[in-house]
C-alpha cells in the first residue's frame, strides 16, 4: 500500500477544457439499462470512465484535460444520470457491465482500460471478472465490493422516500453533499460543491430513484468475483473514507491476481474532484505500469 502526500489547495482551480484538436463527440447509445448519454473527448487508446452515483460524467471535468493527451475518454452517464434516460424499474450491477459492452460494441471499442468511482469501480470489478478479455486495466476509486451495513441503507432509503415524493430538498441535497465531498472539500472547495449539488439537482427524480434503489439499496456483495478480475487492477481509497478504507483495499487488491492499493490521503469519495493531480498521477502510473500490447 502506498500513500500520496496531500499538496496544498484543491488540486486545480476549474473545470474549463481545453481540447485542442482532439475528438470531442457525443452520441447517445441504446443498451439494456436504456439509453446511455456517451462523451468521447481525447486521443489514442480508449478508457472507460464511470462516475459515481449521484453525480454524472461532469465529475471527471478537473482530470479530462490531462488524461485525454493519453487516452480516448469515453465518459458514459451511468443510468438515471446526467443526460442519460431512465433505467428499467429492476437492474443490477451486471446488468450495468452488460450496457458498457453495449455501449463498447456500438461505438466500436475492442479493448479498453477502465476508470471508475464508486459505483463505476464496482461496475468495473464486475465487467473485467465478466468480459475480461475486452478490458485492459481497471483502476477503481472508493469502490467497495460489499453491501453496505444494514444502518446505512436504512438512512438511504429513509432519504430516497421525501426526494422520490418532494424532490431535491435542501436537507436532502445536503446529505448528498456529505455522502459524497469530504468535510475539507465541502468548506474549502466551493466549485466542487456546486458541481456536485448541480449534478444532483439537474438528475430526472424518477431515472434517479430508481438508481438509487437498485445500486445503493439493493446492492450486490462482489466479494466472490475478485478473484476473477484477472487484468492489471488498482484498487484505490480515499484518505477519510471510512466505508472503504486503506486496510479494505489492500485486502481487495491482495483477493486479485494482479492489483495493488493506494490511498489518497485527504480525500473522501470523488477523488478526481478532491485531489485531481493526485489521481492523473496514479492513472498514468497505472497505465504505463499496463503498457498497451
Amino acid at each position: 500500500m502506498r500513500r500520496r502526500a496531500v499538496p496544498d489547495g484543491p488540486g486545480t482551480s476549474g473545470c474549463k477544457h481545453v481540447t485542442d484538436a482532439r475528438r470531442d463527440t457525443t452520441t447517445r447509445v441504446a443498451t439494456c439499462v436504456g439509453d446511455l448519454n456517451v462523451r468521447m473527448v481525447g486521443s489514442g487508446p480508449p478508457a472507460l470512465l464511470w462516475h459515481s452515483l449521484l453525480v454524472d460524467s461532469s465529475s471527471w471535468c478537473r482530470v479530462e484535460d490531462d488524461l485525454a493527451q493519453r487516452r480516448t475518454l469515453v465518459m458514459v452517464d451511468a443510468p438515471g444520470h446526467g443526460r442519460s434516460a431512465c433505467p428499467p424499474r429492476r437492474f443490477g450491477i451486471h446488468d450495468c457491465a452488460a450496457a458498457a459492452l453495449d455501449v463498447m460494441d456500438v461505438l466500436g471499442l475492442g479493448v479498453v482500460d477502465w476508470l471508475g468511482v464508486a459505483w463505476g469501480g464496482r461496475v468495473g470489478i464486475t465487467f473485467a471478472a465478466t468480459y475480461g478479455e475486452r478490458v485492459r486495466s481497471l483502476a477503481t476509486f472508493s469502490a467497495s465490493p460489499y453491501r453496505l451495513p444494514a444502518l446505512w441503507r436504512h438512512v438511504s432509503a429513509s432519504l430516497l422516500v421525501p426526494y422520490r415524493v418532494l424532490g431535491p430538498l435542501a436537507p436532502v441535497t445536503e446529505a448528498v453533499m456529505t455522502e459524497l465531498l469530504g468535510e475539507r472539500a465541502r468548506r474549502t472547495d466551493v466549485e466542487a460543491a456546486i458541481l456536485v449539488s448541480r449534478a444532483f439537482l439537474g438528475a430526472d427524480r424518477g431515472g434517479m430513484t430508481r438508481s438509487v434503489r437498485n445500486t445503493l439499496l439493493r446492492p450486490e456483495d462482489l466479494s466472490g468475483i475478485l478473484g476473477r478480475v484477472a487484468v492489471p487492477t488498482l484498487v484505490v481509497a480515499g484518505g477519510d473514507d471510512a466505508t472503504f478504507t486503506a486496510d479494505d483495499a489492500t485486502f481487495v487488491a491482495d483477493s486479485m491476481p494482479q492489483a495493488r492499493s493506494d490511498v489518497v490521503e485527504a480525500v473522501f469519495r470523488l477523488a478526481p474532484l478532491e485531489r485531481p493531480q493526485e489521481t492523473v498521477k496514479l492513472v498514468l502510473e497505472h497505465w504505463d505500469e499496463s503498457a498497451w500490447v
